[in-house]
């Protein structure tokens, strides 16, 4: 039981930090995507947040 605690914690986790980094995404705010998508392990970002993780880095150069 604890073990499928902790698996739906984690994913309610893991979709907030998806949802903070929409936001940030849709208002502009490219430094905060990438902080957030920073905490984020890279092996569960799909190809569409490794992209927008790109052109993010390239907007705030």
């Amino acid at each position: 039981m604890r073990d499928r605690a902790k698996i739906y914690t984690e994913k309610l986790l893991y979709e907030q930090e998806l949802r903070q980094a929409e936001i940030a995404w849709s208002a502009k705010e490219y430094k905060k995507f990438i902080k957030v998508m920073n905490g984020i392990a890279i092996e569960k970002w799909s190809d569409i947040y490794k992209l927008k993780y790109k052109i993010a880095l390239k907007n705030i150069i």
